[in-house]
């Protein structure tokens, strides 16, 4: 398995199980398989055993998550001329971090 593929699945299976107000919530993952791999694979009738834990061998070459719409983000935020009191900074800092 690529280094990091590992962590990214662990991610997004975490993001996936949180149910917070402060965090967009995944509504799907969409996996972009590579064509000429596939093409192979069906050319020799190759199959792919399911539990082979290579991205690699599954022809994966991206992958698209698809959250939910945020009302606002921290660069709009950050340069709105809105003022932001100590205890609303202190809040955006936490959760933040």
């Amino acid at each position: 398995m690529e280094y990091g593929t590992v962590e990214l699945v662990r991610e997004i299976k975490i993001l996936k199980d949180m149910t917070s107000e402060c965090i967009l919530r995944i509504k799907d993952v969409v996996p972009v398989y590579n064509k000429e791999l596939e093409k192979r694979k069906v050319d020799s009738q190759q199959t792919v055993d399911s539990s082979s834990s290579s991205i690699n061998n599954m022809g994966l070459q991206e992958l698209y998550i698809i959250m939910e719409l945020a009302d606002t983000d921290l660069r709009k935020l950050t340069q709105s001329s809105v003022y932001l009191d100590d205890g609303q900074v202190r809040k955006m800092l936490y959760q933040i971090l």
